[in-house]
Formats: structure tokens, C-alpha cells, sequence
């Protein structure tokens, strides 16, 4: 095996394990300043987060809760790994990459922190519904994108340096992304059609 030599360019391609810790380090960062933030009195003790679970729940109890439009629920899917595909298209995805994972861990955490602080005693279920399969389908699908997409701006950078740096394949990423989205896709649309009878049967 050849031994790689720092010249002033960065090497991301082949070190896929070193960037995936990198990117879960940086997002568990994010996280636990979300949870910290989510966990001050003055957040989840406000007037504007207790009257909203008590309204909610209000409605809940009364079955007049429907489902949100599939494609506010497809948004809240897809956000997060369309910038992280953009980023990667771009040389200084290298540095905002990272920064936006930790931002992501940082919603996240905080999202959920909040509920489990503020919702009482049906927590821990609400939690669950509102982010469980949310964070089960869109985290690997965000994760796999920004690895793929610190490779691709490395070479890009690379490429801005270097007369002779390795080609982008551009059909890769593209696939990648597809493929994605069809994931993040089936994932919005259970959730769309049956988080409400979720909610209705476990609370």
C-alpha cells in the first residue's frame, strides 16, 4: 500500500471511516449542546411550549387531530440531506459539511430534549412518534450524504489545486442522492399516513 504524503491538498476520498467519525462526532457535539439548550427552565417551562402540548393533547382527546400536509411532512424529511447534497457539489463543502451536521444534531437533540422536558407524563411516547421513524429513515440517509459529499468537495478542492486531480463522477453522486430521496420519500409517506393513528392508539 502506498503511503499518502500531505502537498497541500486535502485526501478525504479514501477515509471514509476518519470522516464518518468526524461527522458523528461533530453531530453528537450538536447534540448535546440541543439537549443542554432544550433543558434550560426558561424553554421548556415557557408559556408558548406548555400551551402548545396542552392544546395538543387537548385535541388528541377529542380526535380532532388530522394529518399535516404530505408535503410539509416531505420537506421535514428532505431538508436536511438536500443541503447536505448541495454542499458537497461545492469545494468548500469541506468546512461546511461538518458545521452543518453539528448544526443538524443540535435541531434534533434539541427537538426531542424539548419534548421529553415539556410534555409530561405522555414524553417519552411523543418523542418516539413525532421522531422515531423521522431519525430512523433521515439520519443513515444524511450521514451516507455527507460522507459522500466531504469525498466529492475534497476533490473539487483538490481539483482547484492541482492541473492533474482526480475527476468527479458526477453520475455517482447523482445516484447516490436519487436513491436517497426515493428513501426519504417511502419514509414521509408512512408517516404521513399513519403517525395520526399512531398518536390515537398509543395515547
Amino acid at each position: 500500500m502506498s503511503r499518502k504524503v500531505f502537498h497541500g491538498r486535502v485526501v478525504l476520498a479514501d477515509s471514509s471511516v476518519v470522516v464518518m467519525l468526524l461527522l458523528a462526532g461533530c453531530f453528537l457535539l450538536g447534540a448535546l449542546a440541543g439537549h443542554y439548550a432544550a433543558g434550560q427552565q426558561a424553554v421548556y417551562q415557557s408559556t408558548e411550549l406548555q400551551g402548545f402540548f396542552h392544546s395538543f393533547l387537548l385535541l388528541l382527546q377529542e380526535g380532532k387531530i388530522e394529518n399535516a400536509p404530505f408535503g410539509y411532512t416531505l420537506f421535514s424529511y428532505c431538508k436536511y440531506p438536500i443541503v447536505l447534497f448541495c454542499l458537497g457539489l461545492v469545494p468548500v463543502g469541506v468546512f461546511l459539511i461538518p458545521t452543518f451536521v453539528a448544526y443538524q444534531g443540535f435541531m434534533t437533540s434539541f427537538a426531542v430534549s424539548a419534548v421529553l422536558y415539556a410534555a409530561g407524563e405522555h414524553s417519552v411516547f411523543l418523542a418516539v412518534l413525532f421522531f422515531g421513524l423521522r431519525c430512523l429513515v433521515t439520519l443513515p440517509c444524511c450521514f451516507f450524504l455527507a460522507n459522500a459529499g466531504m469525498a466529492s468537495a475534497a476533490k473539487r478542492l483538490n481539483k482547484q489545486n492541482r492541473r492533474h486531480a482526480e475527476p468527479v463522477r458526477m453520475e455517482y453522486t447523482v445516484l447516490r442522492f436519487a436513491a436517497c430521496i426515493l428513501i426519504l420519500f417511502a419514509g414521509a409517506l408512512l408517516e404521513h399516513l399513519f403517525l395520526v393513528e399512531w398518536l390515537y392508539a398509543v395515547l
